[in-house]
């Protein structure tokens, strides 16, 4: 049985905004990105669930497969959400820093330039800390703004769905307005 009416995005369309970003992170000569915020890990993986009370992370390496760090209780969500990225959940008392630090290594980045958003609502700066401190090897670099920048343009798809939203959003109005009364 097919999931695919649970997500908001074909995978295709995630593939081309994660091969804009991997551009943007090649140009800046990087080789992976840590993102935190939960509207661009969205707008990379089309992950839309209540989870971000707690923080995640989506590591993303120049080449190979997307990591997501949440908690492991989300495991049934990310099985049905995510369809471009692995996901590495972690017990709520562990630290999901650890859990980032630790696919970091596995992927053999440990002493390479990584960006990381700093710039975010959700990240605490003790967790964002903790990762920086862990890899003494790397280099981090600001990577703020660089996912918001992307999602200011909006692909063919993104312009078919506002278009459709606004066309129900107009008959919703439009019914209200008819069936106001005094």
């Amino acid at each position: 049985m097919s999931l695919d009416h649970l997500r908001p995005f074909p995978a295709e369309e995630l593939e081309k905004r994660v091969q804009a970003l991997r551009r943007i992170m090649e140009a800046d000569g990087l080789k992976a990105a840590v993102v935190a915020s939960p509207e661009n890990i969205y707008y990379l993986t089309g992950l839309d669930h209540y989870g971000f009370f707690f923080q995640y992370f989506l590591l993303v390496p120049l080449e190979g497969e997307l990591v997501l760090v949440t908690r492991r209780m989300e495991a049934v969500t990310m099985g049905i959400m995510l369809v471009n990225a692995r996901h590495h959940g972690h017990l709520d008392h562990e630290s999901p820093s650890d859990y980032l630090v630790s696919d970091i290594k596995e992927l053999g980045l440990e002493s390479s330039r990584i960006g990381i958003e700093l710039d975010t609502l959700i990240a605490p700066y003790n967790n964002i800390d903790k990762v920086i401190k862990a890899l003494p090897g790397a280099k981090f670099a600001d990577f703020s703004g660089k996912v918001d920048d992307l999602r200011q343009v909006k692909s063919p798809l993104e312009l078919a769905y506002m278009r459709k939203a606004a066309s129900i959003s107009a008959a919703m109005t439009a019914a209200a307005a008819g069936a106001a009364r005094a």
